[in-house]
C-alpha cells in the first residue's frame, strides 16, 4: 500500500471571494455563483484559475498559457478523491496521482506528451506503458498479466502469496 501526501498551497481561497479586483476575470453559474476566477489575456485565460463547485466548495486550481493549460493541476473531487499533475502545451506531461480520501494512491505514473510511458501503478496493479498503451508484464497481487501494445497478450496467472497457481 502506497501512501501519498502531497503538500499543496493552494493560491486560491477555499470559497469564492464576493468581490473581485477589476484585473481578474469571473465567470458565473446561471444563478450567479462564482464558478472560476482567474486572468485573461486576449479573451483566453492566462496564470492561475481557480474553480469552485456549487456552495463555493473550491475543487480545481490549473495554470494556464493564452487559453492552453500549461502547469500545475490540481482538482479535489466531492468524494475526497485528488488528482495532481502537470500540462506542458495543453497535454499531460510529467508525474500524475491519483489518491483516495484515505491518501493511498490509485493511480500513478508519468506522461510524456500526452501519452502514459514507464511504469504505472493503477488499483495495485503496477506494469509499463509504451507510447500510451500497456506493453509487457503487469503484476497485481493476485495475478500476473502480459501486455503486448495494449493487448492482453498469453496467459493470465493467478497468484496466491505472490506465487504462481495453476488453475
Amino acid at each position: 500500500m502506497l501512501l501519498v501526501t502531497v503538500a499543496f498551497a493552494s493560491p486560491c481561497p477555499e470559497a469564492p471571494p464576493r468581490l473581485s479586483p477589476p484585473w481578474l476575470h469571473v465567470e458565473r453559474s446561471q444563478n450567479g455563483e462564482v464558478v472560476a476566477r482567474g486572468r485573461r489575456r486576449r479573451g483566453e485565460r492566462h496564470g492561475t484559475w481557480c474553480d469552485w463547485a456549487p456552495f463555493g466548495r473550491l475543487v480545481g486550481v490549473s495554470t494556464w498559457d493564452h487559453g492552453v493549460q500549461h502547469g500545475p493541476f490540481h482538482r479535489w473531487e466531492p468524494d475526497g478523491r485528488e488528482t495532481h499533475g502537470g500540462f506542458l502545451a495543453g497535454e499531460r506531461h510529467g508525474q500524475w496521482t491519483e489518491t483516495r480520501s484515505s491518501g493511498n494512491v490509485m493511480i500513478q505514473g508519468t506522461y510524456d506528451g500526452g501519452l502514459r510511458v514507464g511504469v504505472w501503478t493503477e488499483y495495485g496493479a503496477k506494469g509499463p506503458y509504451v507510447n500510451g498503451e500497456r506493453h509487457g508484464v503487469w503484476t497485481a497481487p493476485d495475478r500476473e498479466e502480459t501486455y503486448a501494445n495494449g493487448v492482453l497478450h498469453g496467459v493470465r496467472t493467478r497468484l496466491v502469496d505472490g506465487r504462481p497457481v495453476r488453475t
